[in-house]
């Protein structure tokens, strides 16, 4: 079980670096909710110095960057621009994500961590700072607004997921632990019933002379089971 655990929190470090390569603050912003709500009990819980995440200040900041992202993005020459100021910032949203989320399972190195995010979130950075001039110049613009909405959808679903993806896995731990014990219950059952049997097999004259006892006590007059079925008292 530890071992699932700890490759759906690598996962979910995975999926939620590279949602921040294409936006950083959706993925920033789900964790962050997840570790402030429910307020007493969280359903993320960081440790230092992540779960600053979590605080009231920092959601409503992540909540003004996201707006202001979503509407840039979508405008012609000024994305272009964006993604340039985006270059140091969903890099290190990466990072952090990554960092943050890896260690909620394991021990994994903070700088490897930090490395992975940043790694991970600067690729898919980079092919969306190459594909959107590629989209403007093709559409002239008119095509950007769509991509950039289907950019946010994608980061969106994928921070979700991953930030599931450990609790799936959990789900997904128990009960394959439940199949495998009745798995093993069955096979038992019948090597159980099997060496029956082949006891049985071994004296078959007994299990034959049982019967006819039976079959006299059952039939009254005629031997029902038995080595001689055709008998008549």
């Amino acid at each position: 079980m530890d071992v699932v655990l700890a490759l759906g929190g690598i996962g979910s470090a995975f999926g939620l670096s590279t949602s921040a390569g294409l936006n950083a603050y959706i993925p920033l912003l789900v964790v962050a909710l997840a570790a402030h709500f429910p307020v007493n009990e969280p359903l993320l819980k960081l440790s230092e110095p992540y779960d600053l995440l979590g605080s009231t200040w920092v959601i409503l900041v992540l909540l003004i960057l996201l707006t202001i992202e979503m509407l840039v993005d979508k405008v012609p020459a000024v994305d272009s621009l964006n993604d340039i100021i985006q270059t140091f910032i969903r890099p290190a949203a990466g990072a952090v994500l990554f960092a943050a989320n890896a260690h909620v399972i394991t021990d994994i190195s903070p700088v490897l961590a930090l490395l992975a995010g940043l790694l991970l979130a600067g690729g898919v950075h980079t092919v969306k700072g190459v594909v959107r001039p590629a989209v403007t110049a093709s559409t002239a613009g008119t095509g950007n607004w769509l991509v950039s909405l289907v950019e946010d959808i994608i980061a969106f679903f994928v921070s979700v997921f991953s930030f599931l993806l450990p609790i799936l896995a959990a789900l997904g731990g128990v009960v394959a632990h439940d199949v495998h014990l009745e798995v093993v219950d069955r096979a038992l059952e019948v090597v159980a019933v099997g060496g029956r049997q082949a006891v049985i097999g071994h004296f078959p004259s007994a299990h034959h002379e049982r019967a006819e006892v039976v079959g006299h006590a059952a039939g009254g007059n005629r031997v029902v089971v038995g080595r001689d079925r055709n008998a008549v008292d």
